[in-house]
């Protein structure tokens, strides 16, 4: 788990003849209760991934009303590394580590998964 470090969110903005483009990076701080970053573990998940599941993280997102529409499957986010500040000032995310797998609302959050670049 990851507490206080920050994460960079790069969302889908545009689709135009197959291009992506992305907005600049938002930072958000990790906390309890609010968002937090886990390694994808447990026997269901490796039931369902496999050895994928190695390079997959998952974000539990709290309160849900807060999170709703914040991330899409599609967007790109700096994990484990810093934008430097070029990509601040970009809308590529070329160097983002993670690409947003999965959104599933529960009851009282979001649980996003995360799927590791290549």
């Amino acid at each position: 788990m990851r507490i206080g470090s920050s994460i960079f969110l790069c969302a889908q903005t545009t689709k135009r003849n197959g291009v992506v483009n992305y907005s600049k990076p938002v930072e958000y701080r990790t906390r309890f209760g609010y968002i937090t970053i886990y390694d994808k573990t447990g026997y269901m998940s490796t039931i369902k991934y496999g050895k994928k599941i190695d390079q997959m993280k998952q974000i539990v997102a709290q309160p849900q009303a807060q999170w709703k529409d914040v991330f899409t499957e599609g967007d790109l986010l700096y994990v484990d590394k810093i934008p430097t500040t070029a990509e601040l000032n970009s809308s590529k995310a070329e160097g983002a580590d993670y690409i947003v797998s999965g959104v599933s609302e529960q009851n009282r959050g979001i649980i996003i998964t995360l799927t590791r670049r290549t």
